[in-house]
């Protein structure tokens, strides 16, 4: 999955190569996060069952044992090919920790496959049609990723596996103080930084279709200056959100491709099509997609700080008063409007047709000197077999 650390511990030394964990030995560090670090394993009975560990790091964010619970539920629940799958969960009572045992997924991540430029139009349909359809799956049962990113995307080759479901959001469970104000700022939708209502499906929708774009181009969404100090990163992304329109990837690719890129980064949440949709259009370029594939090289992907900053999964601080204003752009209102307009234009042409349409018919009804009427058709003659009989 990422290449192990030349350092025998990670985790700010959570666990060490060769420390026993339940029924796994740690073989290497294969990544960090905010709240966890995870480590290729393989099996105590057995070296060639292997498997990735993830360890919830001693962490002041509130809920965080909750939020590591729930990811661990997430994932059991998931049943699904482009999801990595749970192995077991269990606690280490002697060293406090919580752990979680996954499949362990090969590969580069999209982040740094992507380092490289685009995919080009084929290979990003490819890898997508499996990634919309996890989160159409994960979505029918109630659960929502709300941190898609292309590091929580690992390129297989048998196919992309969705990770990491640290923040996820379940339907039936109450909502944490962490709920909605953590997230991966380059990746979090417009409404985050409004401080409107978050709705889990639609901010899922947005980032895919922002890692889409990404994708397609080769082209970061929201990158700030490289040189920005890192205090000043939220605030630049924000605004940015709150002005920037939907994405286009292009006329070099297909129609079809580019209305979808387009709905899903609306910057009205109302306007984004369900993540169903998002899975039946991708299907449909899958089917229908040109035998040439479409590349589009754009510039790498540098992780300087401030870029570090923007992929990380972070709390979204609130906005300045004075610098920034988390009001509803006067996009929705006119949006709002423009609907409310179609809607009674389109009763009006209704009414105004059936009212022709009746006067239409009473008038040919009594005019004079018009058409007669058809003849009345003539009573067949009686068949000779026809019952009754001549006096």
């Amino acid at each position: 999955m990422l290449a192990p650390a030349e350092h025998p511990a990670a985790g700010g030394g959570v666990l060490r190569q060769g420390d026993r964990v339940a029924d796994w030995i740690v073989d290497a560090p294969l990544g960090e996060g905010a709240m966890g670090a995870v480590y290729r394993v393989h099996s105590a009975m057995s070296g060639r069952i292997e498997a990735a560990l993830k360890v919830m790091k001693p962490s002041g964010e509130p809920d965080a044992r909750a939020l590591f619970f729930r990811e661990a539920e997430a994932l059991s629940a998931l049943r699904h090919f482009a999801i990595v799958q749970v192995m077991g969960f269990t606690e280490d009572a002697a060293r406090g920790l919580l752990c979680l045992v996954m499949e362990l997924a090969r590969g580069e991540t999209l982040r740094e496959r992507l380092a490289r430029g685009g995919l080009g139009l084929t290979d990003a349909v490819h890898t997508f049609v499996p990634l919309a359809s996890a989160l159409e799956h994960a979505h029918e049962h109630g659960i929502y990723h709300r941190d898609l990113k292309p590091a929580n995307v690992v390129l297989c080759a048998d196919g992309p596996r969705l990770v990491d479901f640290g923040i996820a959001a379940l339907a039936r469970e109450p909502a944490l103080d962490t709920d909605v104000q953590m997230g991966t700022l380059a990746y979090l939708p417009p409404e985050v930084f409004r401080r409107e209502r978050v709705v889990p499906a639609a901010m899922d929708v947005y980032a895919l279709g922002l890692l889409l774009y990404e994708a397609l181009t080769g082209r970061r969404g929201f990158a700030p200056p490289p040189d920005m100090a890192p205090d000043d990163v939220a605030r630049h992304i924000g605004e940015r959100k709150q002005q920037q329109g939907p994405f286009d990837p292009g006329e070099g690719f297909p129609p079809r491709m580019r209305a979808l890129v387009r709905s899903a980064t609306e910057p009205l949440p109302a306007r984004r099509p369900p993540m169903r949709s998002v899975h039946a259009s991708l299907e449909s370029l899958f089917e229908r997609r040109a035998p040439l594939a479409v590349t589009r090289e754009g510039a790498p992907h540098p992780r300087p700080g401030a870029e570090a900053l923007a992929d990380a999964t972070v709390r979204v601080p609130d906005a300045p008063a004075a610098d920034v204003r988390w009001r509803r752009p006067v996009l929705a209102v006119r949006a709002t409007l423009a609907a409310a307009l179609r809607r009674l234009r389109s009763r009006l042409r209704a009414r105004r047709g059936r009212k022709v349409s009746s006067k239409g018919r009473r008038q040919r009804g009594a005019r004079p000197g018009g058409p007669p009427p058809p003849p009345a058709r003539p009573e067949p003659p009686a068949s000779p077999g026809a019952s009754g009989s001549r006096s």
